[in-house]
């Protein structure tokens, strides 16, 4: 670490998988290429490496329960803070750090607390927990910090509705998307009639209307369609489409570069009705993919303008059903144009900008 830099350091001890990692590591990779800041990451269990300009603290006991996340972003969080001579804090986990009067950046990429449907305890209660006990500790938070980013104009929204922030103290940084090479939608019979969904097993991530959907269909007698997901094949949701006699292909975790072949063979389905972000939106829209996407605020922000994208309610499989049945008669009406769709203020280094800014 260097003397005469600014000392920024960064909480996300709640980064471990999945989304929150990605989040945790992109910042990580654009940090690395500013020098002008010394760096202090904080985090729980990912493997990051340390540089001249970067200093890595881990916490594995953050992971135990939540009370040792707790005791943990009470006590030693505000110590780690004097400790280095923090001149800003970013809070990547969605709820601010105390830090007496540190300026402090919080980004909130966790949507749960903005969902509209409701959660029950009994059935799902760790989404019930986020929905309920969790969300205030966010909302607090949006009060406490002294700027906010969020990915979408959704979440912006959403977030002076339920917390009254200053909409001008709420920065809007989409996340920088580039595919893993140049593949392009490859207009055939075959294509629209493959539908693939990249996501992970989870509730909202509503795979049980896609079940629906296709249930409804091969009742119809449409049953020359391919399902692809990329779920484990021996999770809960496999389990399920097994058991219901839909054929699917269970992938698991695809690389880049398999994401983007699938991408231009295949229709993509995304019937998610909860996302901070809908990242295989963007990918599919950049290569020119056919889109059936649930009627949400963030689909409908992501796909503005693009041709080739049809919605439905994201509770309803009739309508899947009949948008999947116009793709696997050959009723799409596909149009191959030039998208030059951005958006603006893409991508973590603008968030950098944010720090340097406070």
């Amino acid at each position: 670490m260097t003397q005469g830099k600014k000392n920024v350091i960064v909480f996300d001890t709640a980064a471990e998988s999945s989304g929150a990692l990605s989040v945790l590591q992109g910042f990580y990779q654009e940090a690395l290429e500013d020098k002008s800041i010394n760096w202090i990451f904080v985090v729980s269990t990912p493997d990051l490496d340390e540089s001249d300009n970067i200093k890595v603290l881990k916490f594995p006991q953050t992971k135990k329960s939540w009370f040792h996340r707790l005791y943990f972003d009470l006590f030693t969080a505000p110590k780690l803070a004097k400790i280095y001579k923090a001149d800003c804090i970013l809070s990547l986990q969605n709820v601010c750090i105390r830090n007496g009067s540190i300026p402090q950046l919080l980004f909130i990429h966790q949507s749960i607390p903005f969902c509209d449907k409701r959660f029950s305890l009994l059935k799902t209660p760790k989404l019930w927990i986020y929905q309920n006990v969790i969300s205030r500790l966010i909302f607090f938070s949006a009060k406490k910090a002294d700027k906010i980013a969020v990915q979408t104009a959704w979440m912006k929204n959403a977030l002076v509705s339920k917390t009254s922030c200053l909409p001008e103290k709420i920065a809007i940084i989409p996340p920088e998307i580039k595919l893993a090479g140049s593949k392009k939608f490859k207009n055939s019979p075959r294509a629209f009639k493959s539908f693939f969904y990249p996501a992970m097993p989870l509730l909202y991530k509503n795979h049980d209307v896609i079940l629906q959907a296709a249930k409804i269909l091969k009742s119809a007698g449409y049953a020359d369609f391919s399902l692809y997901f990329t779920i484990p094949p021996d999770s809960e949701t496999a389990k399920k489409f097994s058991a219901e006699k839909i054929n699917i292909n269970a992938l698991g975790t695809l690389s880049a570069s398999d994401m983007c072949k699938f991408y231009s063979e295949t229709v993509t389905v995304f019937p998610s009705y909860l996302e901070s972000f809908g990242y295989p939106l963007m990918e599919a829209r950049i290569a020119g993919t056919p889109i059936i996407a649930s009627d949400t605020f963030f689909s409908h922000e992501i796909l503005d303008g693009y041709e080739n994208a049809k919605f439905f309610k994201f509770d309803n499989p009739q309508e899947l059903a009949s948008l999947m049945k116009e793709c696997i008669c050959g009723k799409f009406r596909y149009t191959r144009t030039q998208d030059n769709f951005s958006m603006d203020n893409a991508g973590w280094r603008n968030v950098i900008n944010l720090i340097k800014e406070l």
